[in-house]
């Protein structure tokens, strides 16, 4: 998985954009999963992670919640999209 760390006060900030394939042909989702973590590397259980359409950041997209190790997982659609995340009981963005 990949770890987010934490980062102060923008609201929300981007992981670089990721490639999400798919069987050539064949238009199925893809998982993203990994494992949000704050500056000192603990994980942060309850945090909002989004996956938006790369270059569309008001896009809809996907969202779920961290569990208490910190991990999540989405089923992403084909394509480059870009990983946000932050603390449910804040604005402090984790990255």
């Amino acid at each position: 998985g990949c770890a987010l760390h934490a980062q102060q006060p923008d609201p929300v900030t981007s992981v670089p954009a990721m490639p999400v394939l798919a069987a050539p042909g064949v238009p199925a989702p893809a998982v993203v999963r990994g494992v949000v973590r704050d500056a000192a590397g603990a994980p942060v259980e309850r945090a909002i992670v989004r996956l938006v359409p790369a270059g569309r950041p008001g896009a809809a997209g996907l969202a779920t919640q961290t569990d208490r190790r910190g991990a999540f997982r989405l089923a992403a659609p084909p394509g480059r999209h870009e990983l946000r995340a932050w603390r449910a009981a804040s604005d402090t963005a984790v990255r």
